[in-house]
Protein backbone atom coordinates (compact mmCIF):
# COMPACT_ATOMS: atom_id res chain seq x y z
CA UNK A 1 0.00 0.00 0.00
CA UNK A 2 1.01 3.68 -0.11
CA UNK A 3 2.37 3.51 3.45
CA UNK A 4 4.59 0.49 2.78
CA UNK A 5 8.28 0.84 1.97
CA UNK A 6 11.20 -0.81 0.27
CA UNK A 7 14.22 -0.43 2.58
CA UNK A 8 17.75 -1.27 1.49
CA UNK A 9 20.79 -1.10 3.73
CA UNK A 10 24.12 -1.17 1.92
CA UNK A 11 27.61 0.20 1.63
CA UNK A 12 27.95 2.40 -1.44
CA UNK A 13 30.49 1.59 -4.16
CA UNK A 14 34.06 2.86 -4.11
CA UNK A 15 34.47 6.39 -5.52
CA UNK A 16 32.95 6.26 -8.99
CA UNK A 17 31.67 8.70 -11.58
CA UNK A 18 28.07 7.52 -11.28
CA UNK A 19 25.71 5.29 -9.40
CA UNK A 20 21.94 5.57 -9.18
CA UNK A 21 18.79 3.91 -7.81
CA UNK A 22 15.33 3.67 -9.37
CA UNK A 23 12.07 1.99 -8.45
CA UNK A 24 9.93 0.99 -11.41
CA UNK A 25 6.41 -0.12 -12.14
CA UNK A 26 7.48 -3.31 -13.88
CA UNK A 27 4.06 -4.71 -14.71
CA UNK A 28 0.58 -3.20 -14.65
CA UNK A 29 -2.10 -5.87 -14.91
CA UNK A 30 -0.77 -8.01 -17.78
CA UNK A 31 1.26 -5.24 -19.44
CA UNK A 32 4.99 -4.69 -18.89
CA UNK A 33 5.62 -0.94 -18.65
CA UNK A 34 9.04 -0.65 -16.96
CA UNK A 35 8.51 3.00 -16.00
CA UNK A 36 10.05 4.94 -13.14
CA UNK A 37 7.54 5.76 -10.40
CA UNK A 38 9.56 8.06 -8.14
CA UNK A 39 9.56 11.84 -8.17
CA UNK A 40 13.23 12.36 -7.45
CA UNK A 41 16.40 10.91 -8.98
CA UNK A 42 18.53 9.30 -6.27
CA UNK A 43 22.15 9.04 -7.33
CA UNK A 44 25.76 9.76 -6.46
CA UNK A 45 25.13 13.49 -6.95
CA UNK A 46 21.87 13.81 -4.97
CA UNK A 47 22.61 11.50 -2.01
CA UNK A 48 22.00 13.10 1.36
CA UNK A 49 25.20 14.52 2.79
CA UNK A 50 27.03 14.31 -0.53
CA UNK A 51 28.89 11.31 -1.90
CA UNK A 52 28.88 8.73 0.92
CA UNK A 53 32.01 7.05 2.19
CA UNK A 54 32.58 3.55 0.86
CA UNK A 55 32.85 2.00 4.32
CA UNK A 56 29.83 3.77 5.80
CA UNK A 57 26.24 2.44 5.80
CA UNK A 58 23.67 3.93 3.46
CA UNK A 59 19.93 3.41 3.89
CA UNK A 60 17.57 3.79 0.94
CA UNK A 61 13.85 4.09 1.68
CA UNK A 62 11.34 4.07 -1.18
CA UNK A 63 7.88 5.06 0.05
CA UNK A 64 5.00 7.40 -0.65
CA UNK A 65 4.35 8.19 3.01
CA UNK A 66 6.47 10.64 4.97
CA UNK A 67 5.22 9.07 8.22
CA UNK A 68 6.71 5.76 7.11
CA UNK A 69 10.03 7.38 6.26
CA UNK A 70 10.08 9.07 9.68
CA UNK A 71 9.36 5.75 11.44
CA UNK A 72 12.08 3.93 9.51
CA UNK A 73 14.51 6.79 10.13
CA UNK A 74 13.81 6.75 13.86
CA UNK A 75 14.61 3.03 14.04
CA UNK A 76 17.91 3.41 12.19
CA UNK A 77 18.91 6.49 14.19
CA UNK A 78 18.30 4.53 17.40
CA UNK A 79 20.65 1.83 16.01
CA UNK A 80 23.41 4.41 15.61
CA UNK A 81 23.11 5.09 11.87
CA UNK A 82 23.90 8.77 11.12
CA UNK A 83 21.11 10.94 9.77
CA UNK A 84 23.11 11.69 6.61
CA UNK A 85 22.92 7.99 5.70
CA UNK A 86 19.10 8.06 5.41
CA UNK A 87 17.86 8.68 1.87
CA UNK A 88 14.28 8.99 0.66
CA UNK A 89 13.10 8.00 -2.78
CA UNK A 90 9.72 9.72 -3.14
CA UNK A 91 7.35 7.09 -4.49
CA UNK A 92 4.66 8.83 -6.54
CA UNK A 93 1.52 7.22 -5.10
CA UNK A 94 -0.67 8.90 -7.73
CA UNK A 95 1.26 7.00 -10.41
CA UNK A 96 1.23 3.58 -8.70
CA UNK A 97 -1.83 1.32 -8.56
CA UNK A 98 -2.25 -0.52 -5.23
CA UNK A 99 -5.21 -2.55 -6.46
CA UNK A 100 -8.57 -3.42 -4.99
CA UNK A 101 -9.17 -7.06 -5.74
CA UNK A 102 -7.97 -10.12 -7.62
CA UNK A 103 -9.46 -8.65 -10.77
CA UNK A 104 -7.89 -5.25 -10.10
CA UNK A 105 -4.44 -6.33 -9.04
CA UNK A 106 -1.76 -4.01 -7.73
CA UNK A 107 1.23 -3.01 -9.84
CA UNK A 108 4.33 -5.17 -9.69
CA UNK A 109 7.29 -3.01 -8.66
CA UNK A 110 10.97 -3.66 -9.22
CA UNK A 111 14.17 -1.91 -8.22
CA UNK A 112 17.30 -1.12 -10.22
CA UNK A 113 20.77 -0.13 -9.03
CA UNK A 114 23.26 1.10 -11.63
CA UNK A 115 26.94 1.65 -10.96
CA UNK A 116 29.72 2.65 -13.31
CA UNK A 117 33.49 2.38 -13.11
CA UNK A 118 36.22 -0.19 -13.40
CA UNK A 119 36.88 0.22 -9.67
CA UNK A 120 33.40 -1.17 -8.94
CA UNK A 121 33.73 -4.54 -10.65
CA UNK A 122 34.57 -6.43 -7.47
CA UNK A 123 31.97 -4.44 -5.57
CA UNK A 124 29.30 -5.52 -8.06
CA UNK A 125 29.91 -9.17 -7.11
CA UNK A 126 29.00 -8.57 -3.47
CA UNK A 127 25.72 -9.83 -2.02
CA UNK A 128 23.28 -7.39 -0.47
CA UNK A 129 22.22 -8.93 2.81
CA UNK A 130 19.62 -6.40 3.94
CA UNK A 131 16.74 -5.76 1.56
CA UNK A 132 13.42 -5.38 3.37
CA UNK A 133 9.84 -4.87 2.32
CA UNK A 134 8.02 -3.17 5.18
CA UNK A 135 4.26 -3.59 4.95
CA UNK A 136 2.22 -1.02 6.78
CA UNK A 137 -0.46 -2.38 9.16
CA UNK A 138 -2.82 -0.05 7.29
CA UNK A 139 -2.66 -2.48 4.35
CA UNK A 140 -3.21 -1.53 0.75
CA UNK A 141 -6.04 -0.68 -1.57
CA UNK A 142 -6.60 1.78 -4.38
CA UNK A 143 -8.55 4.24 -2.22
CA UNK A 144 -6.09 4.33 0.69
CA UNK A 145 -4.00 7.48 1.00
CA UNK A 146 -0.67 8.04 2.81
CA UNK A 147 -0.85 9.25 6.41
CA UNK A 148 1.46 12.11 5.48
CA UNK A 149 1.65 12.60 1.73
CA UNK A 150 5.05 13.51 0.37
CA UNK A 151 5.01 16.74 -1.58
CA UNK A 152 6.68 16.03 -4.89
CA UNK A 153 9.95 17.85 -5.38
CA UNK A 154 9.30 20.24 -8.26
CA UNK A 155 11.42 19.54 -11.32
CA UNK A 156 14.55 21.60 -11.51
CA UNK A 157 14.31 24.45 -13.98
CA UNK A 158 16.31 23.87 -17.11
CA UNK A 159 19.82 25.08 -16.54
CA UNK A 160 22.56 25.51 -19.03
CA UNK A 161 25.02 22.65 -18.96
CA UNK A 162 28.57 23.67 -18.01
CA UNK A 163 29.68 23.93 -21.65
CA UNK A 164 27.23 24.45 -24.52
CA UNK A 165 28.34 21.83 -27.03
CA UNK A 166 26.58 23.34 -30.02
CA UNK A 167 29.54 25.64 -30.58
CA UNK A 168 31.53 22.53 -31.53
CA UNK A 169 29.24 21.66 -34.45
CA UNK A 170 31.61 22.86 -37.20
CA UNK A 171 34.66 21.19 -35.67
CA UNK A 172 32.70 17.94 -35.30
CA UNK A 173 31.66 18.14 -38.95
CA UNK A 174 35.29 18.52 -40.01
CA UNK A 175 36.23 15.51 -37.88
CA UNK A 176 33.45 13.39 -39.40
CA UNK A 177 34.55 14.31 -42.92
CA UNK A 178 38.20 13.58 -42.15
CA UNK A 179 37.52 10.12 -40.72
CA UNK A 180 34.98 9.35 -43.45
CA UNK A 181 37.58 10.07 -46.13
CA UNK A 182 40.04 7.80 -44.35
CA UNK A 183 37.50 4.96 -44.34
CA UNK A 184 36.70 5.47 -48.04
CA UNK A 185 40.40 5.47 -48.88
CA UNK A 186 40.66 2.10 -47.12
CA UNK A 187 38.24 0.54 -49.62
CA UNK A 188 34.79 1.27 -48.20
CA UNK A 189 31.74 3.00 -49.64
CA UNK A 190 29.15 5.05 -47.78
CA UNK A 191 25.86 3.14 -47.58
CA UNK A 192 23.93 5.75 -45.62
CA UNK A 193 24.96 9.37 -45.46
CA UNK A 194 25.66 11.02 -42.13
CA UNK A 195 22.65 11.62 -39.89
CA UNK A 196 22.12 12.51 -36.25
CA UNK A 197 21.24 10.28 -33.35
CA UNK A 198 17.80 11.48 -32.21
CA UNK A 199 16.91 12.22 -28.56
CA UNK A 200 14.31 9.90 -27.04
CA UNK A 201 11.58 12.02 -25.46
CA UNK A 202 9.98 10.04 -22.62
CA UNK A 203 6.57 10.93 -21.16
CA UNK A 204 6.52 8.83 -17.97
CA UNK A 205 2.81 9.36 -17.33
CA UNK A 206 1.99 8.01 -20.79
CA UNK A 207 4.18 4.98 -20.08
CA UNK A 208 1.85 4.05 -17.23
CA UNK A 209 -1.46 5.16 -18.69
CA UNK A 210 -1.30 4.43 -22.41
CA UNK A 211 -1.11 0.81 -23.47
CA UNK A 212 0.51 1.34 -26.87
CA UNK A 213 2.94 4.09 -25.87
CA UNK A 214 6.57 3.11 -26.42
CA UNK A 215 9.01 6.03 -26.79
CA UNK A 216 11.95 3.76 -27.67
CA UNK A 217 10.13 2.29 -30.67
CA UNK A 218 11.58 4.90 -33.00
CA UNK A 219 14.43 5.23 -35.46
CA UNK A 220 16.45 2.07 -35.76
CA UNK A 221 14.14 0.23 -33.34
CA UNK A 222 10.88 1.25 -35.02
CA UNK A 223 10.21 -2.30 -36.20
CA UNK A 224 10.94 -3.90 -32.82
CA UNK A 225 7.75 -4.59 -30.89
CA UNK A 226 8.95 -3.03 -27.63
CA UNK A 227 6.09 -3.73 -25.26
CA UNK A 228 7.90 -2.70 -22.09
CA UNK A 229 6.81 0.92 -22.35
CA UNK A 230 9.65 3.08 -21.13
CA UNK A 231 12.24 0.30 -21.51
CA UNK A 232 13.69 0.80 -18.02
CA UNK A 233 14.81 4.39 -18.55
CA UNK A 234 15.94 6.55 -15.65
CA UNK A 235 15.47 10.23 -14.82
CA UNK A 236 19.18 11.03 -14.71
CA UNK A 237 20.04 9.87 -18.23
CA UNK A 238 19.57 11.37 -21.69
CA UNK A 239 18.98 8.76 -24.41
CA UNK A 240 19.50 8.94 -28.17
CA UNK A 241 18.57 6.44 -30.88
CA UNK A 242 20.15 5.73 -34.26
CA UNK A 243 17.87 6.98 -37.06
CA UNK A 244 17.76 3.57 -38.76
CA UNK A 245 18.90 -0.01 -38.41
CA UNK A 246 21.38 -1.93 -40.58
CA UNK A 247 21.73 -5.60 -41.46
CA UNK A 248 23.51 -7.39 -38.63
CA UNK A 249 24.69 -10.31 -40.76
CA UNK A 250 26.48 -8.32 -43.49
CA UNK A 251 29.91 -6.62 -43.31
CA UNK A 252 29.58 -3.04 -42.07
CA UNK A 253 31.34 -0.17 -40.34
CA UNK A 254 29.37 2.42 -38.37
CA UNK A 255 31.20 5.66 -37.56
CA UNK A 256 30.05 7.89 -34.67
CA UNK A 257 31.41 11.41 -34.13
CA UNK A 258 30.43 14.03 -31.61
CA UNK A 259 31.36 15.96 -28.48
CA UNK A 260 32.97 14.24 -25.50
CA UNK A 261 30.34 15.28 -22.95
CA UNK A 262 32.26 13.76 -20.04
CA UNK A 263 35.51 15.56 -20.88
CA UNK A 264 33.55 18.80 -21.16
CA UNK A 265 31.99 18.25 -17.72
CA UNK A 266 28.43 17.95 -19.07
CA UNK A 267 27.93 14.30 -18.07
CA UNK A 268 29.43 11.92 -15.54
CA UNK A 269 29.32 8.90 -17.83
CA UNK A 270 28.49 8.33 -21.51
CA UNK A 271 28.26 5.25 -23.70
CA UNK A 272 27.18 3.83 -27.04
CA UNK A 273 25.72 0.35 -27.44
CA UNK A 274 24.88 -1.79 -30.47
CA UNK A 275 21.82 -4.03 -30.22
CA UNK A 276 20.69 -7.04 -32.24
CA UNK A 277 16.95 -6.83 -32.84
CA UNK A 278 16.27 -10.53 -32.30
CA UNK A 279 15.33 -11.48 -35.86
CA UNK A 280 11.76 -12.38 -36.75
CA UNK A 281 10.80 -12.54 -33.07
CA UNK A 282 11.21 -8.75 -32.90
CA UNK A 283 7.90 -8.39 -34.77
CA UNK A 284 6.04 -9.71 -31.72
CA UNK A 285 8.37 -8.96 -28.80
CA UNK A 286 11.61 -7.30 -27.72
CA UNK A 287 12.48 -10.34 -25.59
CA UNK A 288 15.25 -11.41 -27.97
CA UNK A 289 16.90 -7.98 -28.22
CA UNK A 290 20.53 -8.34 -27.09
CA UNK A 291 23.48 -6.02 -26.54
CA UNK A 292 25.89 -6.89 -29.34
CA UNK A 293 28.73 -4.50 -28.42
CA UNK A 294 29.44 -1.66 -26.03
CA UNK A 295 31.77 1.33 -25.74
CA UNK A 296 32.02 4.21 -23.29
CA UNK A 297 33.79 7.54 -22.96
CA UNK A 298 36.96 6.00 -21.51
CA UNK A 299 37.80 4.85 -25.03
CA UNK A 300 37.47 8.36 -26.51
CA UNK A 301 40.98 9.64 -25.92
CA UNK A 302 41.96 12.00 -28.68
CA UNK A 303 45.45 13.45 -28.55
CA UNK A 304 44.21 16.89 -29.60
CA UNK A 305 42.32 19.32 -27.38
CA UNK A 306 39.19 19.39 -29.52
CA UNK A 307 36.85 17.85 -26.89
CA UNK A 308 35.46 15.64 -29.65
CA UNK A 309 35.40 11.89 -30.18
CA UNK A 310 35.29 9.44 -33.07
CA UNK A 311 34.25 5.84 -32.47
CA UNK A 312 33.32 2.94 -34.75
CA UNK A 313 31.52 -0.37 -34.50
CA UNK A 314 32.47 -2.82 -37.24
CA UNK A 315 32.18 -6.41 -38.43
CA UNK A 316 35.03 -8.74 -37.37
CA UNK A 317 38.33 -7.76 -39.02
CA UNK A 318 37.19 -4.34 -40.22
CA UNK A 319 38.52 -2.34 -37.26
CA UNK A 320 41.90 -2.73 -38.98
CA UNK A 321 41.07 0.53 -40.79
CA UNK A 322 42.06 2.35 -37.61
CA UNK A 323 45.13 0.32 -36.66
CA UNK A 324 47.34 3.36 -37.27
CA UNK A 325 44.93 5.90 -35.79
CA UNK A 326 44.66 5.73 -31.99
CA UNK A 327 42.30 8.73 -32.04
CA UNK A 328 39.50 6.54 -33.43
CA UNK A 329 38.39 3.74 -31.13
CA UNK A 330 36.71 0.72 -32.68
CA UNK A 331 34.80 -2.29 -31.32
CA UNK A 332 33.97 -5.36 -33.39
CA UNK A 333 30.44 -6.75 -33.51
CA UNK A 334 29.86 -10.46 -34.09
CA UNK A 335 27.38 -11.14 -36.91
CA UNK A 336 23.93 -12.49 -36.09
CA UNK A 337 22.01 -14.20 -38.91
CA UNK A 338 18.66 -12.62 -39.78
CA UNK A 339 19.20 -9.82 -37.25
CA UNK A 340 19.34 -6.09 -37.74
CA UNK A 341 21.43 -3.71 -35.64
CA UNK A 342 20.41 -0.46 -33.99
CA UNK A 343 22.32 1.82 -31.64
CA UNK A 344 21.47 3.67 -28.42
CA UNK A 345 23.54 6.46 -26.87
CA UNK A 346 23.37 7.39 -23.19
CA UNK A 347 24.68 10.39 -21.25
CA UNK A 348 24.26 10.02 -17.49
CA UNK A 349 24.07 12.71 -14.84
CA UNK A 350 24.70 16.39 -15.34
CA UNK A 351 27.11 16.92 -12.39
CA UNK A 352 25.70 20.39 -11.73
CA UNK A 353 22.07 19.30 -11.30
CA UNK A 354 22.03 15.56 -10.50
CA UNK A 355 19.51 15.03 -13.31
CA UNK A 356 19.80 14.13 -16.98
CA UNK A 357 21.93 16.42 -19.15
CA UNK A 358 19.83 18.86 -21.17
CA UNK A 359 19.49 17.22 -24.58
CA UNK A 360 18.87 20.59 -26.22
CA UNK A 361 22.42 21.69 -25.41
CA UNK A 362 24.23 18.44 -26.17
CA UNK A 363 25.77 18.23 -29.62
CA UNK A 364 23.89 15.53 -31.58
CA UNK A 365 26.13 12.55 -32.31
CA UNK A 366 26.50 11.87 -36.04
CA UNK A 367 26.45 8.32 -37.42
CA UNK A 368 27.63 7.24 -40.90
CA UNK A 369 27.36 3.69 -42.25
CA UNK A 370 29.87 2.05 -44.60
CA UNK A 371 30.31 -1.31 -46.34
CA UNK A 372 33.45 -2.80 -47.96
CA UNK A 373 33.69 -2.33 -51.75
Amino acid sequence: GPSGALVITMCPPPPTRYFGFSTYVWRRQSRVVSATCANNPLNSRTMRGGYPAFDQPTVLVSTGDLATFDAVSTAFLAAGVPVTALNLEQLAVDRVSFGRSILDRADDLTFSFRVYDANAREYAKQTWTSVMLLRSPRGGGRSLQPLVAITATPPSPKRGIPVNELRLEMAASFLQTSVKNKVIAAGFRVTTRASSMAPVDVDRDKCLATGNYSPFRVGGARDVNIQSGCFGETRDCTYTMSPESIAGDKPFLALFTGADSVKLGNAAFANLAAYHTGGALSLVSAAAVRVAAFADHRMWRREDESNLFAHAFASPGLCRVFDDDPDVSCVEVAPAPFNDLFFIGRAYLDPSTGTAPNAEELLPVTVTYFAPE
